[in-house]
C-alpha cells in the first residue's frame, strides 16, 4: 500500500504536469500557426534521439506488454522523459497523436523504479507493472474504475486475481484522487438525452457496432500497413521525417485553416460532435493523418484519435441512424477504441464513468459487437 500511495502521488503530479504541458503546446500552435511547418525537423530530432539513446524503448507500450507477461531484467529510465517529451514536441507542431502511450509508458517506468525501493515487491514485477499503467491511465483520463480494468485488458492477461487486483485498484484510485486534490481538471462530455431501451433502439445499436467495429478494422490495418511501409526506410529519423514532409504537404495543399481540427488531440471538436452533426468525412481525415504521423515513428498514442475517430463517425451517422446524435457519438468514443485496443469491459466502464451509467447497455451493446467485429487485429501486441 505503501508503494501504491507513492507511486499514484507520483502520476498525479507527472500526469498534471503532462496534461498542462499538452494544453500550453496545443495554445502556442494555435499562437504560432507556422510551428506545423516545422514537424519534419521535430520529427527527425525524436527519432534520432531514440535511434542513439532509446532503440529499445521505441517499442513503447508493446515493450511493457511484454515486460508484464515475460518480466525480465528492468526497464529503461529513459523512457519516461523520453515519451514525455517527445509527446510534447508531436503536438506543439501540429501532429495528429493521442496521450494514453504517454500515460502509460510514464507510469509503467515510474513503477518500475520505484520498486527499487521495495525489494519484497521485485518479484511481482507483473503486477508492479499494471499498477504503473492503471495509475498514468487514471492521472490522464480521469476514470479510475476503466484505467483500472484496462491495465489487465492491455496486458493480454485473462487471470485476476484479489491478490493483484486490489493493489491495481488502490493505485487507479488513489492517482484519481490526487489528481482531483491538486485541481487538475479532465474532458467532459455530455451525453444529453438517453432513449428508452426498444427493439427498434437495440436493432440500431447493433448495427452501428458493426460500423464501429469494422472502422477499427480499417484503423488496425491500415496502422500494420502505415509502419510496414515506413519500416523500408532503414535510418529512423529519415521515416519520421518523410511522414512530418507528407503531413505538412497535405496541410499545404488543403489549407491550414481546413485541416486545424485535425491537429493534436482534437478535443474540441470532439466534444462539438456530441451536439452538432460534423462533417461525413472527418473520421476518416483523422484516421489517415493519425496512421501517417504514428506509422512514421512520431509519439503520443492512439486512443484520442480513437475517440475522435468514433465520435466523429458516430456524429455523421446520426443522419442515417434514428438514435440520438449525443448516444451515437458517446457509443463511436469507446466502442472504436474498444475495437482496436480489444479492451471491452474497460471501454464500457468508461461509457459509464464519462458519460453516466444511463446509457449502460447500449455502451456495453455495442462494444462487445465492435470487438467482435473487428477481428483478432489490434494495436497493442504481445512479442515474447
Amino acid at each position: 500500500m505503501l508503494f501504491c500511495a507513492v507511486l499514484s502521488f507520483s502520476m498525479a503530479l507527472l500526469g498534471g504536469l503532462f496534461l498542462t504541458s499538452l494544453d500550453w503546446a496545443q495554445s502556442t500552435r494555435r499562437t504560432y500557426p507556422f510551428l506545423i511547418y516545422l514537424l519534419p525537423i521535430a520529427g527527425f530530432g525524436m527519432a534520432y534521439a531514440y535511434h542513439r539513446w532509446g532503440t529499445e524503448i521505441s517499442r513503447g507500450n508493446n515493450l511493457i506488454i511484454q515486460q508484464i507477461n515475460f518480466p525480465k531484467g528492468t526497464i529503461s529510465w529513459l523512457m519516461a522523459p523520453f515519451i514525455f517529451f517527445s509527446t510534447i514536441a508531436t503536438h506543439l507542431f501540429g501532429g495528429s497523436a493521442g496521450r494514453e502511450g504517454t500515460a502509460i509508458q510514464m507510469g509503467a517506468s515510474v513503477a518500475d523504479k520505484l520498486s527499487l525501493f521495495f525489494k519484497p515487491l521485485q518479484n511481482h514485477k507483473s503486477i508492479i507493472l499494471k499498477c504503473g499503467v492503471a495509475a498514468g491511465f487514471s492521472a490522464v483520463f480521469g476514470t479510475p474504475l476503466a484505467a483500472l480494468f484496462f491495465a489487465f485488458e492491455f496486458s493480454k492477461q485473462k487471470i485476476i486475481t484479489i491478490y493483484s487486483f486490489l493493489p491495481i485498484a488502490f493505485s487507479s484510485f488513489l492517482a484519481f484522487y490526487f489528481t482531483k486534490i491538486a485541481g487538475l481538471k479532465h474532458s467532459e462530455y455530455s451525453l444529453g438525452i438517453v432513449p428508452s431501451i426498444t427493439i427498434t433502439s437495440i436493432f440500431w445499436t447493433l448495427i452501428s457496432g458493426v460500423v464501429f467495429g469494422l472502422c477499427a478494422w480499417v484503423f488496425c490495418i491500415g496502422m500494420e500497413f502505415t509502419q510496414k511501409y515506413f519500416d523500408r526506410i532503414k535510418y529512423p529519423p529519415f521515416r519520421t521525417c518523410l511522414g512530418g514532409l507528407v503531413f505538412v504537404g497535405i496541410v499545404v495543399v488543403f489549407g491550414l485553416e481546413n485541416t486545424e481540427k485535425y491537429h493534436g488531440l482534437g478535443l474540441d471538436h470532439i466534444a462539438l460532435s456530441f451536439s452538432t452533426k460534423v462533417s461525413s468525412y472527418d473520421f476518416l481525415i483523422k484516421m489517415i493523418l493519425t496512421l501517417l504521423v504514428l506509422g512514421s515513428g512520431f509519439k503520443g498514442g492512439e486512443v484520442t484519435p480513437l475517440f475522435f475517430i468514433g465520435a466523429t463517425l458516430g456524429s455523421a451517422l446520426s443522419a442515417f441512424i434514428p438514435l440520438e446524435l449525443g448516444l451515437l457519438a458517446a457509443m463511436g468514443f469507446i466502442a472504436v477504441f474498444s475495437a482496436a485496443a480489444k479492451t471491452p469491459l474497460a471501454c464500457i466502464i468508461m461509457g459509464a464513468e464519462l458519460f453516466g451509467f444511463e446509457g449502460s447497455i447500449y455502451f456495453i451493446l455495442v462494444c462487445f459487437v465492435a470487438f467482435f467485429v473487428s477481428g483478432k487485429k489490434g494495436i497493442y501486441k504481445v512479442v515474447h
